[in-house]
């Protein structure tokens, strides 16, 4: 679902961009779409305010400096939120181009419906694409025979070279596919460990440490092998707090 904030002085411009994105929506798969709308002297501050809904894109139309402290209230409740300035370009940039506002899209006034669907769409776009790459940027892919399948980063407990195979520790599941630990290693994020030639740990699922032994105890109760290779790596990020200082040491 995407969550829409529109505001506009006037009533009829602001259907005709809820028109616009709802054609919008359609365009792109169909999503369903919430919308709040206000127009003329309504505070759409107070209004939102009211609201329990995130929002993921506001239009706002700018004609005083009323609006734009108006509009530095809407950031301040949805902060994730991408925001189209709709403005007569005889409004001052500097009303609105700020580090309070942060726009990412501008729509002159007035402008024809070809104009304004051309914005519109291209304000669609930006979106789906930052969304996307915020999945994918969690997620690692794998290719299992033809197949690609998606992991999430977050219930990946560790990966284990097996031969010329990789072995995934997932939740309760293990993943086998043809792979490098090397070539993962580099599309991991930092709390990814590489401890052994044949292991790398998500550190967020250790749970205890025997440097004594050479090894992590994990969550799920798996003892993972610590090599002399990686050992001085390992406390060095014990150190920086990559991993976690309160894990403390075990005994086997």
């Amino acid at each position: 679902m995407i969550s829409i904030l529109i505001y506009c002085h006037d009533e009829k411009h602001m259907e005709e961009i809820h028109e616009l994105c709802k054609y919008n929506t359609v365009l792109m798969g169909n999503e369903e779409l919430a919308v709040l709308k206000y127009s003329g002297d309504e505070s759409p501050s107070e209004a939102a305010s009211r609201e329990s809904t995130s929002i993921d894109l506001v239009f706002y139309e700018i004609c005083t400096e009323t609006d734009v402290e108006e509009l530095k209230k809407i950031r301040l409740l949805y902060e994730e939120a991408e925001i189209m300035i709709m403005a007569s370009l005889s409004i001052p940039t500097n009303w609105y181009l700020i580090p309070d506002i942060r726009p990412v899209m501008f729509l002159s006034e007035p402008s024809n419906k070809i104009t304004k669907n051309e914005q519109v769409h291209d304000f669609f776009v930006f979106f789906y694409r930052k969304r996307m790459k915020n999945h994918f940027a969690d997620t690692l892919v794998i290719d299992i025979k033809k197949d690609k399948r998606y992991l999430n980063l977050n219930r990946i407990i560790c990966l284990e070279a097996c031969e010329k195979k990789i072995k995934i520790y997932y939740d309760q599941e293990q993943i086998h596919f043809y792979g490098s630990l090397k070539e993962l290693e580099k599309k991991l994020p930092s709390n990814f460990i590489r401890c052994h030639r044949s292991f790398i740990v998500n550190s967020t699922y250790i749970s205890r440490m025997n440097i004594s032994q050479n090894n992590f105890l994990m969550r799920e109760k798996l003892v993972i092998p610590i090599s002399k290779k990686y050992k001085n790596k390992v406390i060095q990020l014990l150190k920086q707090g990559i991993i976690n200082r309160e894990i403390g040491e075990y005994q086997s």
